[in-house]
C-alpha cells in the first residue's frame, strides 16, 4: 500500500515540479496527503486502533473539502468557464461510499 502511494505522490510531485505558481511544497493537495502519510504511519507504529480511525475519519473529511474545492473552482483551482449545475455536489457524493455512510 505504502509503496503505491508513495509512487503516484513522485508522479504527481514530477508533473508539478515546475508550476511555480504553487510554491514550495508543491501542490496543496498532494502536501497534504504527503503529511496524512506520515501520520497514519506513525498512528501505525503506535498500535492505537482509535487514533488510526480517527486519523483515516480526518482524512476522508479533508478529501471530502478538496473534492468540493474543485467542483467550486476555488484556489488553487481556477473556475470552471462553464456554470455548474447544483446537482454536482450530491451526484459526487454518490460515488463516494464512506460520505453516504455518514449521512446516516
Amino acid at each position: 500500500f505504502f509503496a503505491e502511494v508513495e509512487q503516484l505522490m513522485a508522479k504527481a510531485k514530477e508533473r508539478y515540479k515546475d508550476a511555480t505558481w504553487l510554491g514550495q511544497n508543491g501542490h496543496p493537495w498532494a502536501f497534504e496527503i504527503t503529511n496524512a502519510l506520515k501520520e497514519y504511519r506513525k498512528l501505525l507504529k503506535q498500535n492505537d486502533k482509535n487514533a488510526v480511525a480517527s486519523g483515516l475519519k480526518d482524512f476522508k473529511k479533508q478529501t471530502t473539502v478538496w473534492c468540493v474545492r474543485v467542483v467550486q473552482g476555488t484556489v488553487p483551482f481556477p473556475p470552471k468557464s462553464n456554470p455548474r449545475n447544483s446537482d454536482d455536489a450530491e451526484a459526487l457524493k454518490k460515488r463516494l461510499p464512506w460520505a453516504q455512510q455518514n449521512d446516516q
